[in-house]
């Protein structure tokens, strides 16, 4: 490449090279996500594990109502989690336009 101008950055034709060699200097985007693949993670979050290790104990000795109840924590700590996710994706979206 050719000599540097006083400020050390790149010349216009240095860049114009780079860019035609490499490409725009542009992050990918990642692949969107889907509802269902995002609470399947939430799913395999260790907190959620552990309840539902609990929920399969105490069904298993006839506590009908600690385990309805710890799955009803299961499905809204799922709920919310999605949610979050995916309202943060579409705020990321939003802000790359």
């Amino acid at each position: 490449m050719g000599p540097r101008p006083p400020a050390g950055g790149l010349t216009s034709a240095e860049a114009r090279e780079l860019v035609a060699r490499h490409g725009p200097n542009v992050p990918a985007r990642p692949a969107r996500r889907t509802w269902w693949g995002v609470a399947r993670r939430a799913l395999r979050e260790p907190f959620v594990l552990v309840l539902l290790a609990a929920a399969v104990l105490t069904s298993l000795t006839g506590d009908v109502p600690d385990t309805v109840v710890i799955l009803v924590v299961v499905c809204v700590n799922t709920a919310v989690s999605v949610w979050q996710e995916l309202r943060a994706e579409r705020a990321v979206t939003v802000c790359r336009r």
